[in-house]
């Protein structure tokens, strides 16, 4: 059975900054060699969700997080896919890192985030909103009786 695949703000951003950066330094050729190797690491996600092979649980980074390194059917890559299952066969795409960087420290969510996200069914794109309900409050008081 297929999952949804979905990536999040910050995983689009990545790819973006990735496939640029690829194509500033080895050129357009490489660039569209590594836009499909990433292409083919969210299918094999697709396709298998969570149990793809080489798929680790990192509980250090937050509950509920694992990783997939792109390199796969001979394809060689540095970068890792960062995701978490969110409700039946959705695969959230929260972060696509190199493989050298400490991912810890390039998480939105924080470990007791991140339990509580999972415990109440809450998405990076929630806390999201939530921030920029908070960075924009209303124009004008709000009053209540």
């Amino acid at each position: 059975m297929v999952w949804e695949v979905k990536l999040t703000a910050q995983a689009n951003q990545d790819v973006t900054d990735i496939l640029a950066w690829t194509e500033d330094n080895f050129g357009v050729k490489q660039a569209n060699t590594y836009n499909e190797t990433l292409s083919l690491a969210f299918e094999a996600l697709s396709e298998a969700g969570p149990d793809v092979p080489g798929v680790r649980e990192r509980t250090d980074i937050g509950a509920g997080i694992y990783l997939l390194h792109i390199a796969r059917q001979h394809r060689k890559g540095r970068h890792f896919i960062a995701f978490s299952v969110n409700s039946p066969r959705i695969i959230d795409i929260l972060r696509v890192l190199h493989d050298s960087m400490d991912l810890p420290k390039h998480f939105f969510l924080g470990d007791a985030l991140s339990e509580l996200s999972r415990k109440y069914g809450l998405t990076n794109e929630d806390f999201e909103t939530f921030e920029h309900v908070r960075d924009n409050p209303p124009a004008g008081a709000m009053e209540f009786e």
